[in-house]
């Protein structure tokens, strides 16, 4: 039948009664060609099916069948399919570029994707298991002698940009949704913070170190010493935490827009917090008028200059020798930098301060975590039941 069909003046369609939109076309030529005529999100498309001399008329309604049948789910067999989004094209051209932007840590956040998980940087994002993180953490156990407390903090840095990529419709479903933390038995959870004799042996040494400084006996943190108040950044940094409680990544971003001198406030912006929540602290008066003291240090700094700014004008990473040293002077012994901010808490506790005080003081969203420093109020929890 096909083959008596004459050879027409100019291009034509003959159209199937069996499969809609199956055409046999036929040029003045004499060239019979199967074609799929079909719209896709109100587009009408072509789909060259074979040649009649190769493709039988049986043949080709099949095939057009089976693409009508695609069709039908909502799919175009003809569309050029996307690249799987791996984790390394997920982290390198969608997530890195946005968390750097938005989040004070997010630098920090890329380094801890790429420290631990590029073996899964060819992998489609959607496709990771909680057995892939099992034969992750047992690696890094065994090889690289990481303890829970690492593990979870590095498998945070991972889920959340599944997360983000699920918020953004990047991929469907978090697949380590319900991966669970470690157990972090084999870490040292103790923390430590200064009684008030301690706290006048820290001043006094920082006192002492800041002499010792400008007599050029000890190293200062900047090429040269200061001519005012302070040698270099030390002790007003570490002032400003004592009086504070604010933690290292919040201390080391302040700008000068955050420190309000008139009216005794520094404002900790969105992102610079852990709970990620915008917060204005009070300054009492040690902080305010140690602040306005290194104010006069830096006559030159305007709102978006760093309240401590490193030697090079960056951002501090940390300072551990001039710490170290100044701990070992003093005869402290062992002290985190982030002691400084559970004295801060303890100390308001031990002076009567409720507890949900220093829970918003300290940015907590949950009082649990403030909870850690109740037993330092045993007398405020005794004249309470004393008043039944």
């Amino acid at each position: 039948m096909i083959s008596s069909i004459s050879n027409p003046e100019k291009r034509t369609d003959y159209r199937d009664s069996v499969v809609q939109g199956f055409v046999l076309r036929v040029e003045p030529s004499g060239r019979k060609s199967w074609y799929l005529d079909y719209k896709f999100e109100g587009k009408r498309k072509w789909w060259f099916i074979g040649h009649a001399e190769y493709v039988s008329l049986s043949e080709a309604r099949r095939e057009a069948q089976a693409f009508l049948g695609i069709l039908a789910k909502g799919k175009d067999p003809l569309a050029v399919p996307e690249p799987e989004l791996t984790c390394g094209l997920l982290r390198e051209k969608y997530y890195a570029p946005w968390v750097i932007e938005n989040r004070k840590s997010g630098e920090e956040t890329v380094k801890g994707l790429k420290r631990y998980f590029t073996r899964f940087d060819d992998r489609p994002a959607g496709s990771l298991t909680l057995g892939d993180m099992e034969l992750w953490r047992r690696e890094m156990r065994e090889k690289r002698k990481l303890k829970a407390a690492t593990l979870n903090r590095a498998a945070t840095y991972l889920t959340a940009m599944l997360n983000w990529a699920v918020k953004r419709k990047l991929i469907s479903e978090n697949p380590l949704e319900e991966l669970d933390h470690l157990k972090e038995t084999d870490s040292k959870k103790s923390w430590r913070f200064l009684s008030k004799d301690e706290i006048s042996v820290l001043k006094e040494a920082l006192r002492v170190r800041d002499a010792a400084v400008r007599a050029k006996a000890q190293p200062c943190i900047y090429a040269e010493p200061l001519g005012g108040t302070f040698a270099d950044p030390l002790e007003p940094m570490v002032l400003v935490s004592l009086n504070t409680g604010v933690r290292w990544g919040t201390l080391v971003t302040l700008m000068w827009r955050n420190i309000d001198l008139v009216h005794g406030t520094m404002y900790i912006e969105a992102g610079g917090t852990k709970s990620e929540t915008a917060q204005t602290l009070p300054l009492n008066s040690a902080a305010l008028d140690t602040l306005k003291k290194w104010r006069d240090e830096m006559p030159e700094a305007g709102p978006v200059s760093l309240v401590f700014p490193a030697p090079m004008g960056g951002m501090f990473y940390n300072v551990n020798k001039a710490w170290y040293r100044l701990l070992a002077d003093s005869g402290l012994g062992h002290l985190r930098w982030h002691d400084l901010r559970h004295t801060f808490a303890s100390q308001l506790v031990i002076a009567g301060i409720p507890l949900n005080t220093v829970r918003e003081l300290l940015g907590h969203k949950n009082i649990k975590t403030t909870l850690r420093y109740a037993h330092l109020a045993p007398q405020g929890l005794r004249a309470a039941v004393e008043c039944i």
